[in-house]
């Protein structure tokens, strides 16, 4: 085993401790295009838009908004309120600077 390999390892590791499937399921979430351009819409809007505006700006149905939606929720990385009749979306902004921060300290 060679250097190379000795610090894969302690990466993996990094990566795998405590909350390392969030980080997985974080990075597979922005992994999407759509999802990293709601993220993007999200954070250019002060961290909240309605669905509405949010499917709009991302160009997308509402059908497939909804898909991205349940799978950011999961992450972790946006929450749903609902404010009357509309339904307003959220960025977890702590989620997302934690897992960036852990990424690079893994790298």
């Amino acid at each position: 085993m060679g250097l190379a390999h000795s610090h894969n390892s302690t990466i993996i590791e990094s990566v795998n401790a405590t909350h390392g499937l969030d980080k997985v399921k974080v990075f597979r979430a922005l992994g999407d295009e759509t999802r990293l351009a709601m993220v993007r819409n999200l954070r250019d809007a002060g961290g909240k838009m309605p669905c509405s505006s949010l499917v709009q700006a991302c160009r997308t149905t509402r059908t497939a908004a909804s898909y991205h939606y349940k799978e950011l929720e999961q992450a972790g990385l946006i929450t749903r309120r609902r404010e009357g009749q509309s339904v307003t979306v959220v960025l977890n902004v702590k989620v997302l600077a934690r897992e960036f921060a852990a990424l690079l300290r893994c790298l």
